[in-house]
């Protein structure tokens, strides 16, 4: 049972990740647009260089990266164990996702106008929720194998 609950974790994760795309983010100030859409965030998130809110996008290929080297891993050894890789960059991408519930003010269109956010949607929480189970796999599974 200690084992599957690694399997689940994971999936669980995989699967806010992918629903937080289908959801909406979060409504800004301004009356035209009433929502954001998580697939479009994750796409032009890039587009904030330089604003505080890109290092909340940078969660996204933090993620993906650890999950892409789980697999690796897991492929080349036929088991995986977490390695501090792992568990330092989930936790990152942990603590960056967090980040933009402190910063509320975000980049709004390609003139540099800024809104402040007001509502945060359950993408958001779907996607935080995705790093954080993302993170707790991890660490159970770290627990679990250093105990053997």
């Amino acid at each position: 049972m200690k084992r599957n609950i690694f399997k689940i974790l994971i999936i669980l994760s995989i699967i806010c990740y992918i629903l937080a795309h289908i959801f909406p983010v979060y409504s800004t100030s301004n009356n035209d647009a009433q929502y954001y859409q998580g697939i479009w965030m994750n796409l032009f998130g890039w587009y904030l260089i330089g604003e505080t809110n890109f290092y909340t996008w940078c969660a996204n290929p933090i993620y993906l990266i650890t999950l892409f080297w789980m697999a690796m891993v897991k492929a080349c050894t036929k088991k995986y164990c977490p390695s501090i890789f792992t568990l330092i960059m989930s936790t990152l991408a942990a603590i960056l996702g967090l980040l933009f519930i402190w910063n509320r003010d975000i980049l709004s269109d390609e003139a540099g106008h800024v809104e402040q956010v007001e509502t945060l949607y359950i993408g958001y929480w779907l996607w935080e929720a995705a790093l954080v189970l993302l993170v707790i796999a991890l660490w159970i599974k770290w627990y679990i194998t250093a105990k053997l």
